[in-house]
């Protein structure tokens, strides 16, 4: 989550990175996972574009996390 969440990176390297991390997560799995979760966009006075989680995968880990992740 951390490698993502509020992230400039280009979405391959993302990928690539998070690959690296978990090899026994396919490229495509990865990719099909960040368009589920994540949308990149600009919030607030911050000019930048920026993945964001979604509230729905947000809340999710809240309720695994609940001290934080």
């Amino acid at each position: 989550m951390k490698l993502f969440h509020g992230s400039f990176d280009s979405k391959s390297k993302l990928i690539d990175d998070f690959n690296e991390i978990n090899p026994e997560c396919s490229k495509n799995s990865i990719e099909r996972k960040i368009k589920e979760f994540f949308t990149k966009d600009k919030r607030g006075d911050d000019p930048k574009l920026r993945f964001y989680a979604n509230e729905e995968i947000l809340m999710t880990l809240s309720d695994v996390f609940p001290g934080g992740f």
